[in-house]
């Protein structure tokens, strides 16, 4: 899948509000609201569910039915469709990600995969952006169906990785800076970042280094374990790329936080070394 660059995104800005969505018609070239000329039965589906998204009176089984139908004729919509129309149809997918039935937002969940599959080149950094946020609602307490939030996790997973590891870096180290995030969306917000901060040039780390350290050491003493611990190796991650060197940016973090991130830092090293040791002694043999 080739991977997009988005337009540079001032990595210490905060989430887009989600009233920004109708923005998105600016951003992608689309015309929210559509017109009446379709020239194909998905893109004319989705408008339909569009509607219904704002009323949420029509039935459950049709929603869902527009969707899927929506993911099989789309596949071959002409270029000259998609850069007309991609705003007009990408709004109504990301409304019906709060639709009150799960089934609805799984279903939902999988035509957003298939527009960051297919149609990647067509986001923006505001669409794109009011799509994470929404994901990562998705993490909150209020989220109870575990089918989604799986659909969630695995959609999250495919933006990170449809976009360039420098825009995914510009998109994704801003999420690590909420203290009121639930410490679901935190975690799965820090194991975004160190993916992506695993693919990312020395180069591009190097510029990134401050922002994304400041924004995990912030929640070094989370009451949560597993967020500690995620920490713990986002921050290996980047010890593992930029050495000692990185080591300026951790003036806030007191000895025995120090002395926790050596011990990981020195763990992981000796890992990587018997690892070495053991392919050498395979090519001996």
């Amino acid at each position: 899948m080739r991977q997009a660059e988005l337009p540079t995104v001032n990595h210490q800005e905060r989430f887009f509000d989600l009233d920004m969505l109708s923005d998105i018609e600016e951003d992608t070239g689309g015309e929210c609201g559509g017109s009446a000329e379709w020239i194909h039965t998905g893109s004319q589906a989705i408008v339909f569910a569009e509607d219904f998204a704002q009323t949420r009176t029509h039935a459950i089984t049709a929603i869902v039915r527009m969707l899927e139908e929506f993911v099989r004729a789309t596949t071959e919509d002409p270029e000259g469709f998609w850069e007309e129309n991609f705003g007009t149809i990408l709004t109504p997918v990301i409304h019906l990600l709060d639709h009150p039935s799960a089934h609805v937002r799984a279903e939902s969940l999988r035509a957003v995969q298939h527009l960051l599959k297919t149609q990647i080149r067509h986001f923006g950094t505001t669409s794109i952006t009011a799509v994470l946020h929404k994901l990562l609602r998705m993490h909150t307490e209020q989220e109870q169906d575990d089918h989604v939030r799986r659909a969630a996790d695995d959609t999250l997973l495919i933006l990170s990785e449809a976009v360039s590891p420098r825009s995914a870096a510009l998109l994704l180290i801003p999420i690590s800076y909420p203290e009121d995030r639930s410490p679901s969306a935190l975690l799965t917000s820090i194991k975004l970042v160190t993916m992506v901060l695993r693919r990312l040039p020395k180069i591009d780390l190097v510029e990134l280094q401050s922002d994304a350290i400041a924004g995990l050491v912030q929640h070094y003493t989370h009451k949560l374990a597993d967020v500690r611990k995620a920490v713990v190796f986002a921050l290996v991650e980047i010890h593992h790329v930029l050495g000692d060197s990185m080591m300026c940016h951790l003036s806030m973090l007191g000895p025995s936080q120090m002395k926790l991130l050596r011990i990981y830092i020195q763990r992981t090293e000796n890992r990587e070394h018997r690892s070495r040791d053991s392919s050498a002694e395979l090519k001996r043999v």
